[in-house]
């Protein structure tokens, strides 16, 4: 079969997509990917900006339909949900073939008011537009299913699987005379920054508490916040993202949507205490006080409460840890394309 990928980003395409990609080409099937955002750390085969945002749109939408006609599909993978609409559209119209919306995450979710609203209805045309459909959790299937019941997951859910072949290995040691705090994610306010900037602010003046931002560059992260802090680091875009977790005894997740957060199973996996916000997409993997703590609200203060706990009382928290061990490996890659080659079988049906 010929098989098409469409995301938006070829850094987070490199992880999220490119796994599915190998193993589709084991499988002996001809495979494509086109991303909107091109980036020379990262491979693709087209690059065609299909955001909508795009002064260029009506001349890459051409683009698109001209390569969709040459490549003939059989099956057209949209990945991402905002992002996804219009080339499920374009290839509603130009190709008879499946059309498959992966959603990694529910949008609307993250939003009140006439944007909820708007997010929402874009979640419908991608479901009506679409043959089958894919989501990550199954917390995302039950708001899915909602706008049509045959949504699935693959394994247990997920992007991909989480690769566990270093589980519990580690580089480099977590230093025990002070706390490292990490938070990975873009700079957006439902990402949660301003619950960040009160935390903080908060642990500015300790000199035992060091914060590290993956994702965002400084000046970048300078702009949002109009202030700097001595104890904390932008990493920017980070390729070997393990090496930070394996440093990091916290991470923080204030994150007001999540799909199926990657960041909590990655931190799992490099014994990191998660502290998050208690939403669909987290509580899906995190049970409080059991594998992690979550936070009703997303109540800074009661991050803070949560943080000096684990200051002064770390054995506490070292159980979680451990109890963690058996939610990652429910994601274990290897089990996850196992599924996803089943998947991809019946398709030919």
């Amino acid at each position: 079969m010929k098989i098409l990928h469409i995301h938006p980003n070829a850094k987070m395409a490199s992880k999220f997509v490119s796994p599915l990609l190998g193993q589709e080409k084991l499988l002996g099937h001809q495979t494509k990917l086109i991303v909107f955002l091109a980036d020379l750390n990262h491979s693709y085969d087209e690059y065609i900006d299909l955001r909508i945002n795009n002064y260029r749109l009506i001349l890459e939408i051409f683009k698109f339909i001209k390569f969709i006609k040459n490549y003939k599909p059989d099956i057209i993978f949209c990945h991402n949900a905002t992002q996804a609409t219009i080339p499920i559209l374009i290839s509603r119209f130009f190709n008879k073939n499946k059309i498959i919306y992966f959603n990694h995450g529910v949008t609307y979710l993250g939003y009140t008011g006439l944007l909820r609203f708007l997010f929402y209805l874009q979640e419908v045309i991608n479901i009506c537009f679409s043959d089958k459909i894919i989501t990550v959790s199954e917390d995302m299937r039950k708001v899915l299913s909602k706008i049509n019941p045959s949504v699935k997951i693959i394994n247990n859910g997920s992007a991909c699987g989480i690769d566990l072949r270093n589980l519990n290995y580690s580089k480099f040691q977590k230093d025990k005379n002070k706390t490292t705090i990490l938070f990975v994610g873009r700079c957006k306010v439902r990402k949660g920054l301003n619950i960040l900037l009160d935390i903080f602010s908060y642990f500015e003046k300790h000199e035992n508490v060091n914060f590290l931002i993956c994702g965002i560059e400084e000046d970048e992260f300078f702009r949002f916040s109009k202030r700097k802090f001595k104890n904390l680091k932008c990493l920017g875009f980070i390729n070997n993202i393990d090496e930070i977790y394996q440093i990091s005894n916290i991470i923080l997740l204030p994150s007001l949507h999540e799909g199926l957060s990657y960041c909590i199973l990655e931190a799992i996996k490099h014994n990191t205490l998660v502290i998050a916000n208690d939403i669909p997409g987290i509580s899906n993997l995190i049970i409080n006080n059991y594998n992690g703590v979550l936070i009703k609200n997303n109540d800074a203060n009661d991050f803070i409460a949560v943080i000096n706990d684990y200051l002064i009382n770390k054995v506490k928290y070292k159980k979680y840890l451990a109890n963690g061990v058996s939610t990652v490996k429910k994601f274990d890659r290897k089990e996850f394309l196992k599924k996803y080659e089943i998947y991809i079988s019946n398709l030919k049906n």
